[in-house]
């Protein structure tokens, strides 16, 4: 054997090594359309990493490579430790920064609808799947189920944490209840009702009775007085076209009463908590693109990602302009996080197409 093709045989072994390991840089087109679970830049975005091994004592290894994904939260008190949500798969979650990922017990084949985490105690979890809310107090290694719809068809869509007094925790409904705890989740009353879906509820990092929850297709709502009254921003809304259909939603940490909503008309920003809106110009396509999942770095309002079914874009300046880059996977872009602590890394989890998920935007 000579030298050249004993070099090249070895040359193959350490690439079939690194696509064995669980962790890819680069990718075949054929190969895309396989990749599921998780990705992580450590550059904005530019490259990825596909982070989907099993921590394991077994000499096979394991991966979460072809996992649909449904929420990615981070530890607020822990950036290296994140917590996956799946579909028909549970939880996992990841002590070191998503290099290995491990199994909750107890929600193994169910689908994740929301997942939410205790900011002042990191072993308390929340995750809600069906009609029921389950609670870990032991980091997500076993939960236990503190609350359920008596009609089985209802899910728990939305779950949010009061970072002010945790014992707060507010749960939204597919029948249209915004719930709320006074005590961990032991007890729970319906605060308020509206005739549609609740899909997101988020609760302003710089002031916890400033709370907004966005339903499927009737806009937002908001209340500054922790649930006690709440205000629609349907009428303002409906101005866009397709501007009440609900795809995405985030607040500003570093503008008091500031937020971005994706919607599907495309990208809309309030500064002054939804007395005013401004369109967001985007970079995509004349027939629009479908838009999946949005995200805004923690420490500065005006770097702004999005992800759609094919492309993953990213704005320095506010939206004033866009840099795009294809997805490592040929599945959505359904969930980006952005790590508070490191905001130039940036955790992407995919999950395979479905037609009733198509939401064209046009801008």
């Amino acid at each position: 054997m000579t030298k050249k093709y004993f070099s090249f045989i070895i040359l193959i072994l350490l690439i079939l090594g690194i696509s064995l390991s669980g962790c890819s840089v680069s990718f075949t087109k054929n190969k895309m359309s396989e990749l599921g679970g998780v990705f992580k830049s450590i550059n904005h975005g530019k490259t990825w990493e596909h982070k989907v091994l099993i921590k394991s004592v077994l000499t096979k290894k394991q991966t979460i490579g072809n996992t649909d994904i449904t929420n990615i939260v981070i530890d607020p008190q822990d950036n290296q430790t994140i917590y996956l949500g799946t579909e028909k798969n549970g939880i996992y979650y990841s002590n070191d920064g998503a290099n290995s990922w491990e199994h909750s017990k107890g929600l193994d084949n169910m689908t994740i609808d929301a997942l939410a985490i205790d900011p002042k105690s990191r072993n308390i979890i929340y995750a809600s799947s069906g009609n029921s809310i389950f609670k870990s107090t032991d980091c997500a290694n076993n939960f236990k189920r503190i609350y359920y719809d008596t009609k089985l068809t209802i899910k728990i869509l939305s779950l949010a944490v009061d970072h002010y007094n945790t014992a707060i925790i507010y749960a939204g409904t597919s029948r249209g209840d915004i719930l709320k705890s006074l005590n961990y989740g032991k007890n729970w009353t319906a605060i308020y009702r509206v005739p549609d879906q609740i899909k997101k509820i988020i609760i302003s990092p710089n002031d916890s009775r400033i709370i907004y929850f966005a339903t499927k297709k009737s806009g937002i709502y908001k209340t500054t007085n922790s649930g006690k009254s709440w205000v629609s921003y349907k009428k303002d809304l409906k101005k866009y076209k397709d501007g009440l259909i609900y795809k995405d939603m985030v607040c500003f940490n570093d503008i008091k009463d500031g937020l971005i909503l994706a919607n599907n008309y495309g990208l809309l920003r309030t500064k002054d908590g939804g007395k005013t809106w401004e369109k967001i110009n985007l970079n995509t396509p004349k027939k629009g693109a479908n838009i999946y999942s949005l995200a805004v770095n923690p420490k500065n309002h005006k770097e702004i990602y999005y992800g759609t079914d094919t492309t993953f874009y990213h704005s320095i300046d506010g939206g004033i302009s866009w840099s795009s880059k294809k997805l490592p996977s040929n599945r959505v872009a359904n969930v980006l996080s952005i790590d508070y602590e490191h905001p130039n890394i940036i955790y992407l989890g995919v999950l395979k197409q479905k037609k009733s998920n198509l939401l064209i935007m046009n801008n």
